[in-house]
């Protein structure tokens, strides 16, 4: 996804409905997985979604930074970043 396309966690996009009343507040340290199902564009394309794992970790200005978590990452496995 480019920056363009991108939106905001907990908000859902115009006229797509949602089963979610409120997302939860996102916890640093803790794993998160999602999951987004996509229509190609060329028939020839098996790819019908894109999905991914990350977590937030505490930067050194009292912020936080994203972190991707791969398969074979200790965090994929134990579910908390470190």
């Amino acid at each position: 996804m480019s920056p363009p396309t991108c939106f905001l966690y907990g908000h859902t996009l115009e006229g797509v409905k949602s089963s979610l009343a409120l997302a939860p507040e996102l916890q640093t340290g803790r794993v998160y997985s999602f999951y987004l199902n996509t229509r190609p564009s060329d028939s020839s394309d098996s790819t019908h979604g894109q999905d991914a794992k990350f977590c937030f970790m505490p930067d050194p200005a009292g912020g936080c930074r994203l972190i991707e978590v791969k398969y074979g990452m200790r965090a994929w496995d134990t579910g908390h970043c470190e």
